[in-house]
């Protein structure tokens, strides 16, 4: 029976997020926070994204270790302010818990409107830089979530509305 799990997607040893990955046809192996997933992604994670995939679990032939297979996977964000901060902050070198609780304690559910951390103490230009970074990702992927969950509602499937994605992009919906 298939269940969903969401991954937090998690950096190989090839500086990339693939295990493998055959670029035809999308068939990917990824390394998570939740172990190996196995399946078609049509677009490319970077590390520390969300992903809900739909698929289920099973015994590797290769290593006898457990593994997940799945048929579908959709990027995720969270919704809640301060958890969509802690995602950020989680997905952007140079800043750690520490400076996370500083942005939230200076600038609160507004923090995605201060892109250059001026009154942030101990964030350098290198940090600065890979923030406003972040925040675009961040747009990027909203928009991307909800068009797919738009489509999911309007009876699309996860395959068919993730292609629309990859080929249209947020000319998609509206």
């Amino acid at each position: 029976m298939p269940e969903t799990i969401t991954v937090k997607v998690l950096q190989g040893k090839t500086g990339t997020v693939w295990k493998y990955r055959k670029p035809d046809s999308g068939w990917s192996i990824l390394k998570t926070d939740k172990g190996i997933c196995k399946g078609v992604v049509e677009f490319e994670p970077n590390a520390g994204d969300m992903l809900q995939l739909e698929g289920t679990w099973a015994t590797s032939n290769y290593d006898g270790a457990l593994e997940f297979s799945f048929k579908n996977a959709i990027l995720t964000i969270p919704e809640d302010p301060r958890a969509l901060l802690q995602y950020a902050a989680n997905i952007t070198k140079g800043i750690g818990p520490a400076i996370e609780d500083v942005i939230w304690i200076e600038y609160g559910e507004s923090w995605r409107e201060h892109d250059d951390l001026t009154g942030i103490p101990g964030v350098g230009e290198s940090t600065r830089w890979y923030w406003q970074d972040t925040l675009k990702r961040l747009e990027e992927q909203q928009v991307q979530t909800q068009t797919i969950s738009f489509l999911l509602g309007k009876g699309c499937t996860i395959n068919l509305a993730t292609l629309a994605w990859t080929r249209w992009g947020a000319k998609t919906y509206g």
